[in-house]
């Protein structure tokens, strides 16, 4: 298992990595949840930098794909350059779909003119192609990770078979499918900030696991090899809490094992973890959702983005890190 250590300073990383975006690029085809930044550069004439200080954003107007589009928001921070168009997640598409808007911009200052620009590009997941061998063997290392992959028969056109892999070296998934079945494959192992702080004076040992909202046509297997049989095994809600995962602990395979046709985010844990911020114990879990009164196409006069939060969360991070590094167990792999 991963040192808390290794974990924690991932944690510093983290919101550059919930913010990875791509620069503009017209007719480009872009995955769901990608932030996308525009800068001045891609507007017509003479346009000062794209923040707060200078333009309100008059509005957003859509031609089409307005219901894939989450945000669209101006950079706050004076030394920014950038208009931020957040994608919604969406794991089922598997076609490209066309986007198309114009952000018209009020400038803040008479020395500042508005500024109209009309955008278009393509957002959708890519499909990836995995045969079914002879007898149902499926080489687990030919999925692709951040896309669709369609299960297609091979040579001998066996029409299902049993996916094995590996999405980390502490978890395995054995699953059956069949031709034209598809899995979203896209798993990571960022730290849950959370977590970490609701459990920062636990000695504990933490990693964590993200399959994002993976799905299955039926039942699949998933063995956890970590933590042992005196461990702990949560569902992260996404809005952080935590509840002990249906998990049963098998003798014969020496891990604990996870019936489940879809896979969220979990964390892992050689000792129990509060469920929360409070001082309760309880593992009962508690859905929260939160929503912006905007709405793409809405004239906003002061909108936030989250662009220019990074480093605020940043900072956040490093005092937990600094906290963490005193009070967190450094215990590992086994």
């Amino acid at each position: 298992m991963k040192k808390v250590l290794s974990i924690v300073l991932a944690g510093l990383m983290l919101s550059t990595v919930a913010l990875a975006s791509e620069s503009y690029n017209k007719d480009e085809k872009y995955a769901p949840g990608t932030v996308i930044i525009i800068e001045s550069s891609d507007f017509p004439g003479d346009c000062d930098y794209l923040n707060t200080d200078n333009y309100s954003l008059r509005s957003v107007s859509y031609e089409a794909g307005k219901s894939y589009v989450d945000s669209v928001e101006l950079a706050e921070d004076d030394d920014d350059d950038e208009l931020v168009v957040t994608l919604k997640k969406d794991s089922s598409m598997d076609r490209y779909k066309d986007v198309e808007f114009t952000v018209r911009l009020r400038g803040r200052r008479s020395s500042i003119d508005d500024a109209e620009q009309t955008f278009r590009f393509q957002v959708g997941n890519e499909v990836h192609e995995v045969y079914i061998e002879e007898d149902g063997y499926i080489d687990g290392d030919a999925l692709k990770p951040g896309a669709i992959n369609k299960f297609v028969p091979g040579d001998k056109n066996w029409p299902y078979g049993t996916l094995e892999f590996s999405p980390n070296g502490d978890v395995d998934i054995s699953v059956k499918v069949f031709e034209d079945e598809e899995i979203y494959y896209n798993v990571d192992e960022d730290t849950n900030k959370t977590v970490l702080k609701n459990n920062i004076d636990s000695n504990c040992d933490i990693s964590f696991i993200n399959f994002n909202g993976m799905e299955f046509e039926r039942q699949a297997t998933v063995y956890f090899y970590w933590p042992d049989e005196d461990g702990y095994i949560y569902e992260i809600s996404s809005s952080g809490k935590l509840t002990q995962a249906p998990v049963k602990w098998s003798d014969d395979s020496d891990c604990w094992v996870l019936k489940t046709s879809e896979l969220g985010a979990f964390a892992l844990s050689d000792g129990r973890l509060k469920a929360s911020s409070s001082a309760s114990s309880s593992e009962s879990q508690e859905e929260s959702s939160s929503s912006s009164s905007y709405q793409p196409g809405d004239y906003v006069p002061n909108p936030s983005t989250g662009a220019s939060n990074v480093g605020a969360a940043m900072a956040a991070v490093g005092l937990v890190v600094l906290a963490s590094l005193g009070a967190l167990s450094l215990k590992n792999k086994k």
